[in-house]
């Protein structure tokens, strides 16, 4: 039974879960019904297991539908009968997938083997997303479409290399078609979770013991397990209208998630924005530096209009003053918060300071900024690397 059931947050809303007989999938549609889908499909090819589970969940508003994801007419016909029965669709949860059989290093590649791994995970996948939008589109619905990832397509692995393969195309998937299916009102995410005890991962040889002696060393969040409840809360989060603002991200759900910086510009993604991740990316504690796709306030081109237009010197001269109060002012609410923080003033230093691309300092001196001070910027990057070092590296 899934947690946090205060608010129906999925109610009225018909759910797709692929691989939904068993592990996550299965704890997936149980958590969609218990935040009020209206219906759950189960599209798996385990009929025993999956009947089973729409049996417990209830046949009033759960069905199970026999359907192997890399048929690409199954899927069409899956999706087709979803809408038709229970007169529509609005979440598509892609999460059926399979584990590497063999020890899968690059020297000794099966490729029959990869071929069915690539198959099940990265081909279905496309299949599944392709053919849910469609009906989306069609009926017009503003529906939210869920892939499952896993921490896999970021971390290197010593012998599932077709597995880890199978997972990079995900993310791929997934970010594309946030952004073309966005005018559509169609939002795609993914979630990526780190090692849970499912059938798959008992598949692999792993036990929970094992796993638990193994993991718990190199855990951030200490006390805590990840279990297949957490990976279902973060699924129904993403196909709820609380997320009804998040599209293309790729949620990570892990007790040792590496830390993950997110850099957003005003006026949309520019050379400073490009450079600060390049730096975040290299200071050596296993950030990702990610930067939303789209545009967030003015477009560059737009924005760089305005700024040449303006009398910088001025401008500059006119908010010295207010940028140390304001800091201050916020000194003061984050002491009254009671959450960690660190404030630091760099007196004699303008705004901006680190924005040390040649463009940026090319910049920042036709706005009247000739303060460049190399000592003060490497002592804030330290600063930074230090601070988020004690909360995000392991």
């Amino acid at each position: 039974m899934s947690n946090n059931l205060t608010k129906k947050k999925l109610q009225g809303k018909v759910a797709i879960v692929t691989g939904g007989a068993s592990g996550l999938g299965e704890t997936t549609a149980r958590a969609l019904a218990d935040h009020g889908a209206r219906a759950v499909v189960i599209a798996d090819i385990q009929p025993e297991k999956g009947l089973a589970v729409a049996e417990s969940i209830g046949l009033e508003r759960c069905s199970y539908v026999q359907c192997d994801v890399t048929d690409e007419e199954q899927v069409e016909a899956m999706i087709g009968w979803t809408a038709t029965t229970y007169g529509g669709l609005d979440v598509m949860f892609s999460n059926a997938g399979t584990a590497t059989r063999l020890p899968q290093t690059i020297l000794d590649l099966d490729m029959t083997e990869y071929d069915r791994v690539m198959r099940v995970n990265a081909r279905s996948m496309a299949v599944c997303v392709k053919h849910a939008a469609r009906k989306m589109v069609e009926l017009r619905t503003r529906g939210a479409i869920v892939c499952m990832g896993s921490l896999a397509a970021v971390m290197a692995m010593v012998n599932s290399t077709d597995y880890m393969m199978s997972k990079c195309p995900t993310l791929g998937l997934m970010e594309c078609a946030s952004l073309q299916l966005g005018k559509h009102g169609i939002r795609v995410n993914s979630v990526s979770p780190g090692l849970v005890y499912t059938p798959l991962a008992e598949e692999k040889g792993y036990a929970l013991e094992d796993m638990e002696k193994f993991i718990g060393p190199y855990k951030s969040l200490k006390g805590a397990t990840l279990t297949a409840e957490h990976v279902a809360d973060a699924v129904a989060f993403l196909a709820s209208d609380e997320a009804a603002l998040v599209t293309g991200v790729n949620l990570v759900v892990d007790d040792n998630a590496p830390g993950i910086v997110v850099l957003q510009e005003w006026w949309g993604v520019d050379f400073e924005v490009k450079n600060h991740a390049q730096k975040i990316s290299q200071l050596g504690s296993g950030y990702k530096a990610l930067i939303p796709e789209g545009k967030v306030g003015l477009e560059v081109a737009e924005a760089q209009h305005l700024m040449e237009g303006l009398d910088w010197p001025c401008a500059v001269k006119d908010i010295e003053g207010e940028n140390y109060v304001t800091g201050k002012d916020l000194e003061e609410k984050l002491k009254a918060s009671g959450v960690p923080h660190e404030v630091y003033f760099y007196p004699g230093i303008g705004h901006a300071f680190m924005n040390c691309s040649p463009e940026g300092a090319q910049r920042r001196k036709k706005m009247g900024m000739d303060d460049e001070d190399a000592a003060a910027v490497e002592q804030a990057w330290s600063r930074f690397d230090s601070w988020m070092g004690r909360f995000l590296s392991n």
